[in-house]
């Protein structure tokens, strides 16, 4: 299996390329483990002056890493830092050292600013959080049982020297193995599970019965639920809506978003329907929390859209992930999918994990003069179909 042997690559200080999918002919991540790093190995994997190494949060934390802010896990952005040697050596050394010391834990060791060393933080679950490259870095070094970090390259026939027709034959001239991020995904959700079931039982509502079952994110401890309607089985095209938790819409009606009327929408058409799910995920603010919600409101209310507003609070334009809602699915048996949304990065968030997307479901609501101008911003920056 093309996964075990890039395991195996890398636990033996070898390198394997990271692809999306078959048609991906274009570009990859060229990875190898941080644990093995050497001299010579700086020498291919440098980019642009620096090299990059992809950590394990939890090695973040151990290891008291400095970053740009308390924000720097979920943001994903890069912190550069130097390792700090009392003997001039050459760059290549110096780095190398530098990820053999972060790597390995080595003591003692210093940490500067602006150095040539990109540290980006990986999803503690890793692919199964989110379909990445990165996330799938650190998942081959942790299943090669080596130290949770990992030297990356972004690789791009475009770029090389010598041209190549297809990324497989850029692999296959230096003996690189290939691995899909969708067989890693399917590896992994064949042995680790971050979802358990605490609860089921029965809710009425003005939509008629449904099965609720409550889920258990063992990441962040956060329960997310399930509303379950008819019978579901893996041959079935399950009618399915993946709901990100919106208190001021869901609950309080308010009038700046369409979210609530989504959530309505989308129980009558599973009710309609016979049979479904709709899946309510605990991801407030498209992943931003409550509270910085009520400061997007405010920056809002000062004339910023709500992308914008995201990002004067120094967060992504939308951090929702898919891994846990697919989870749930594939748990609760689901296989196909009749998809209601409006958005299309849903839609490929969802592929990645294995579901088959048969078709999108639309769900359009009436607007009003309170959310107008947030849906444009939706549909033109966001690219959601209205």
């Amino acid at each position: 299996m093309t996964v075990k042997k890039a395991i195996n690559e890398i636990k033996n200080a070898r390198f394997c390329l990271i692809i999306d999918d078959e048609e991906e002919i274009e570009s990859g991540l060229l990875v190898t483990s941080a644990h093995y790093f050497t001299p010579e190995k700086v020498k291919i994997m440098i980019d642009k002056g620096n090299v990059n190494l992809v950590l394990h949060p939890e090695k973040v934390s151990q290891l008291g890493i400095p970053v740009k802010n308390s924000l720097f896990n979920i943001k994903k952005e890069i912190a550069s830092v130097s390792y700090l040697q009392k003997d001039k050596t050459s760059k290549d050394v110096n780095i190398a050292n530098g990820i053999l010391a972060i790597s390995n834990e080595i003591d003692p060791f210093d940490f500067e600013l602006s150095g040539n060393i990109n540290i980006h933080i990986c999803r503690q679950m890793g692919v199964l959080r989110k379909s990445s490259k990165f996330e799938a870095a650190v998942d081959l070094v942790k299943l090669a049982n080596l130290s949770c970090a990992a030297v990356v390259k972004k690789i791009s026939l475009k770029k090389l020297e010598v041209k190549h027709k297809a990324i497989k034959d850029y692999a296959k001239s230096n003996n690189y193995t290939i691995v899909k991020l969708r067989d890693l995904i399917n590896y992994k959700l064949e042995r680790e599970s971050y979802i358990t079931l605490i609860d089921q039982g029965v809710i009425k509502t003005q939509f008629g019965k449904f099965k609720m079952f409550a889920f258990k994110d063992k990441v962040n401890n956060k329960i997310h639920i399930a509303l379950v309607k008819g019978e579901i089985k893996p041959e079935k095209d399950i009618l399915v809506r993946v709901h990100s938790e919106c208190l001021t819409g869901d609950v309080f009606h308010s009038l700046r978003c369409d979210c609530g009327n989504q959530l309505s929408l989308a129980l009558n058409h599973v009710a309609e329907n016979g049979s479904g799910i709709v899946l309510y995920m605990r991801q407030e603010g498209r992943g931003i929390g409550l509270l910085n919600k009520l400061k997007a409101y405010k920056l809002q209310d000062k004339g910023l859209d709500t992308v914008e507003a995201n990002q004067k609070l120094g967060f992504q334009a939308d951090l929702r992930e898919y891994g846990v809602g697919a989870q749930i699915l594939r748990y609760l048996g689901v296989k196909k999918i009749s998809l209601l949304t409006n958005n299309p990065k849903k839609i490929i968030g969802l592929k990645g994990f294995g579901l088959t997307i048969h078709k999108r479901v639309a769900l359009y609501t009436d607007s009003n003069s309170h959310n107008r101008k947030y849906l444009k911003t939706k549909k033109k920056k966001l690219g959601h179909m209205l």
